[in-house]
């Protein structure tokens, strides 16, 4: 059962204080668990508070600070204090945002950090060696090192040993620099103690995954829309958000996600889930992008109360049934499919691929699929009618067309799959197969069609 989403919406997530851990490794656990919330510390010298959106953070306040890094990096010289961590954020997104949590830890430890805390937190390497991690050196961009500090990060890569060599190698260095520098690369897991693996999860894996950040953010945007997330969540944008941020964010994220792009870069992998959160990133780009339709949806979302965490509750369910029903499909169980995708409707009717999947999986389960066409082909048009822009809704209606005999509908459907995602490969290999198909077709009737052709000017002349 999914939990109560309406507990969850303002909750406390955790608590300690930053005694416990170093800070940098703190607020590198949440950005590596994605988190969307808000971070507060409590300490004698005032209140620090760093919002987060998917891991990034996007807002901060705190004594000091003109800049969103200079604001959230301020934490790191609060001194000792008790932080909560919450599942809501009061904070709305700031322009200069969002930000790499690696910057933000390079600037505090670089410019708040006093020199027993980077003493402390580099104590694991000041006498054994560490090196980088397989996959540490592709992130040294993102923690906004100054050009100063190259040669250092060379020494790293191509020298490793303990810190106190690397200190010994210039005695006339910013040492206490050196240190942030270290201290920030063993908080992120960009560096290791030899023969140690990671101690935090990291946002790019260890087994340097390529597209690490593009399964993320994909990764994140389908689980939001799994649990219920709004239009405003999905986009990341805030529900008082201008014309301009709602088209901004939504460029910025279909920018990342586009079919075209996934497909360029060789994600095979991520295409399908890809595709899904473009298409519902399209959805509330067309809702919010249009004033009365955001009104009445913000009209809808302001309803609250016990009727809306039903109905995220609801939607919740839905999106677990439709899963089962993809694995039931694929494994080739109809009958299980087709219950799984019925009670997604029933759950959520106003999703259109929960319509296209219910009536594929009812021409496939049926014995008479003459009998059953009408209703299949009525669900179909209502798919469409809610998901016009869903590439899999054209997709699996171009399959019962084939099945049926209707080629030139099939093939209509699989071009406007592909229109809609140029990398759907099943839709792509559909449509070659049954261009050979036709076109093999027309080369057997040729030779008929000329005799009937020779045969009518015969009977003309005559």
């Amino acid at each position: 059962m999914a939990p109560a989403l309406g507990s969850a919406l303002m909750a406390e997530v955790a608590r300690g204080t930053t005694g416990d851990r170093p800070l940098a490794r703190t607020l590198y656990a949440i950005a590596a668990k994605r988190f969307t919330g808000e971070f507060t510390l409590t300490a004698a010298a005032g209140e620090y508070r760093i919002a987060w959106h998917d891991g990034a953070i996007v807002a901060a306040a705190a004594p000091v600070g003109e800049t969103l890094v200079d604001r959230a990096a301020a934490v790191f010289g609060a001194g000792d204090g008790t932080f909560v961590l919450d599942s809501d954020a009061t904070l709305r997104p700031q322009p200069d945002g969002p930000v790499d949590v690696r910057r933000v830890i390079f600037a505090g430890l670089v410019t708040y950090a006093d020199a027993a805390a980077l003493e402390r937190d580099t104590a694991p390497v000041a006498q054994q060696p560490f090196a980088p991690t397989p996959h540490g050196m592709a992130a040294l961009d993102r923690f906004g090192f100054a050009p100063a500090d190259q040669p250092w990060l060379r020494r790293i890569v191509e020298e490793p040993g303990p810190l106190a060599d690397l200190l010994d190698a210039d005695p006339t260095a910013d040492h206490r620099r050196v240190r942030a520098i270290v201290a920030a690369l063993l908080a992120t897991d960009a560096v290791a103690p030899a023969g140690a693996s990671p101690a935090g999860a990291a946002p790019e894996s260890a087994t340097a995954d390529p597209h690490a950040d593009l399964r993320a953010l994909v990764t994140a945007k389908a689980d939001a829309i799994a649990r219920g997330a709004d239009h405003f969540e999905l986009l990341g944008i805030a529900r008082d958000a201008t014309a301009e941020q709602i088209r901004a964010a939504y460029f910025a994220l279909a920018k990342q996600i586009h079919p075209d792009r996934v497909r360029q870069l060789g994600a095979a992998d991520l295409a399908a889930a890809a595709g899904k959160v473009f298409a519902r990133a399209n959805e509330a780009f067309a809702v919010l992008g249009d004033d009365a339709k955001r009104a009445e949806y913000v009209a809808q979302l302001a309803a609250g109360g016990p009727a809306a965490e039903d109905a995220m509750l609801r939607v919740f369910e839905a999106e677990e049934k439709f899963r089962l029903g993809e694995m039931a499909l694929k494994r080739g169980h109809y009958q299980q499919a087709l219950a799984d995708f019925d009670k997604a409707v029933e759950l959520n009717p106003d999703e259109g691929e929960h319509h296209a999947m219910a009536a594929y999986a009812r021409f496939m389960d049926a014995a008479d699929k003459a009998a059953v066409f009408p209703q299949v082909a009525r669900q179909f048009r209502r798919a469409i009618a809610l998901a016009p822009n869903n590439a899999n809704v054209f997709y699996f209606r171009g399959k019962v067309a084939k099945e049926v005999g209707d080629l030139d509908g099939a093939m209509y459907c699989f071009q406007r799959a592909l229109a809609l995602d140029k990398a759907h490969e099943p839709a792509f290999r559909e449509r070659k197969a049954l261009a050979e198909r036709l076109a093999a077709t027309q080369a057997a009737d040729s030779p008929r069609r000329e005799r009937a052709r020779r045969g009518l000017l015969g009977a003309l002349r005559r």
